[in-house]
């Protein structure tokens, strides 16, 4: 049965070659009559993908001043935009004045938080007097034994000598941030004065979860601006962090993840400034090389494999394929086509896995 099937295909084949090689000998009128084909060669290119992200310039250094008790501000030396260098005095703290509010605020239930000015603060000690009856009076009516006051204004007491009189920068940059003003006490818990390294900077940038897996530390970067629409600065993936966080987009949330990108050392930052809101693409594939034919190639049987003709001299002969990327004038070629194969331009009258054909001239309309 074997000899019979091997015997049968070397005749096909003994003829489809007759046929191909009696051609040259058959009428125009026959010739006519045979699909018309034209082709095309597989084009090598070079091609990057990106994924898009969007963030702020963010300062690589920065520092917070914070005191270790409420205080009462007597004197501010800075403004927002100031440029300080360390030692450089920032406030003074009237320590005497805070004393005593702090004391009176815990007689008097004052919340000192939400102080926001001398006045406030003045209007709450008038409505005291404190002599020693009255003290007691005062405790008995917030439960609270003599003992407990003595340790608490000892407590304040130790806090302010511990504190400066006159605060210091411990860092050189420009004055970012002032949360505090003359005359004003001001709670411990929230940064009294912020400075910012405003020559070194970076962005924060996030991205769509569906694309986390294609970014990689190393990566190169453009980021780009409308405050500089002029600048396009490259830079790489610096960082990639290790928790998902969720973000509004539009009425919808989403989930991103954040991707620190490091400037290049030859970055043009001048007059960029950290909050500015970028935009960045983030190359995952860069000058990779693929094999591209026109979509024009392609076909499809019934089971979805995909295949092409390949002329081999004026037959047309099938030829499955593996196609990947996706471009406007055509697909990927991953498997299946070779350097210098001829691909057909297919068309519906090409059926079968071998076809002769008549091949067109290629500048013919």
């Amino acid at each position: 049965m074997k000899k019979r099937v091997g015997a049968i295909r070397i005749i096909a084949s003994i003829i489809t070659i007759g046929i191909v090689y009696s051609l040259r000998y058959v009428p125009e009128a026959v010739l006519s009559s045979l699909p018309q084909v034209e082709y095309t060669y597989i084009e090598e290119r070079e091609h990057s993908e990106s994924v898009s992200a969007a963030g702020e310039i963010t300062a690589l250094n920065s520092r917070e001043i914070y005191v270790g008790v409420p205080v009462i501000i007597s004197e501010l030396y800075v403004k927002v935009g100031d440029y300080v260098e360390k030692g450089d005095a920032l406030f003074k703290i009237d320590k005497e004045l805070t004393e005593s509010v702090l004391s009176a605020g815990m007689l008097s239930g004052v919340e000192i938080g939400d102080i926001e000015g001398i006045e406030d603060i003045l209007k709450e000690l008038e409505k005291l007097d404190i002599s020693y009856e009255n003290l007691l009076e005062l405790l008995d009516i917030y439960n609270l034994s003599i003992e407990e006051y003595d340790k608490y204004t000892e407590k304040i007491r130790y806090d302010l000598e511990t504190l400066p009189e006159t605060v210091v920068s411990n860092f050189s940059g420009v004055i970012s941030e002032i949360n505090i003003s003359e005359g004003t006490m001001k709670i411990s818990a929230t940064p009294l004065i912020k400075i910012t390294d405003t020559e070194n900077l970076n962005a924060i940038v996030s991205v769509n979860e569906i694309y986390a897996e294609e970014i990689e530390e190393g990566q190169r970067c453009i980021v780009s601006g409308s405050a500089f629409s002029n600048r396009r600065i490259n830079g790489k993936v610096k960082k990639i962090y290790p928790t998902a966080r969720k973000r509004l987009n539009g009425t919808t949330q989403e989930t991103v993840i954040d991707i620190e990108i490091e400037f290049d050392e030859s970055a043009d930052l001048k007059k960029i400034k950290p909050g500015y809101s970028v935009s960045a693409k983030i190359y995952t594939t860069e000058n990779e090389k693929v094999s591209v034919i026109p979509y024009e190639c392609i076909m499809q049987d019934k089971d979805n494999q995909e295949y092409v003709y390949v002329l081999k001299n004026s037959t047309a002969v099938r030829k499955d394929i593996v196609s990947g990327k996706e471009f406007s004038d055509g697909a990927e070629v991953k498997s299946g086509l070779g350097a210098g194969d001829r691909v057909v331009v297919a068309t519906e009258e090409l059926q079968g896995d071998m076809v002769i054909v008549a091949v067109k001239k290629q500048n013919e309309e």
